[in-house]
């Protein structure tokens, strides 16, 4: 296998692990939606949070990687073409977003969820931070589509002929 077919398999597989991981926490979520059983609010978190750091995180990681490698192989400048610096900007957007927001965002709703768990109820606190989590989540799964779909569209991922 040449190096350009390896970096096409791991582009692809970092899109499946990311995708798989944030389609899966949406499956869950709609199965879940506004329960306020709270043991099912904690396994539910604790499910997404597991999902969260050995898939999406993962995933990510590997899609950014695939990406760089693929442009130091083709010895493509980055900077020379406006599509490249939008996909990039927005991987390391999606990365930011998912590493410094809402990954320790994930943490905390579990943690009130599991506090809601010894209590009895679940705070308005959990509702109010599980809403935004919701919507970073969001904010990051629009992201990762519009550079899935550059990608693809614009032959980011495509070896040269």
């Amino acid at each position: 296998m040449n190096k350009e077919k390896c970096i096409i398999f791991m582009q692809i597989i970092g899109a499946i692990l990311f995708f798989g991981g944030i389609l899966s926490s949406i499956v869950i979520n709609t199965v879940i939606t506004d329960s306020l059983d709270v043991t099912l609010n904690v396994h539910y978190h604790q499910l997404i949070s597991q999902i969260t750091y050995s898939i999406t995180i993962p995933g990510m990681w590997l899609s950014i990687v695939a990406v760089s490698a693929s442009l130091f192989i083709k010895k493509i400048n980055p900077f020379q073409s406006r599509i490249h610096i939008l996909i990039l900007f927005l991987m390391l957007l999606i990365l930011t977003n998912g590493i410094a927001f809402l990954s320790p965002m994930i943490d905390e709703v579990t943690l009130l969820a599991q506090n809601g768990f010894s209590s009895g109820d679940l705070s308005q606190n959990y509702q109010s931070l599980k809403s935004k989590e919701y919507l970073l989540g969001g904010v990051n799964f629009i992201m990762a589509l519009i550079v899935f779909v550059f990608m693809v569209f614009r032959g980011f991922v495509k070896p040269k002929e």
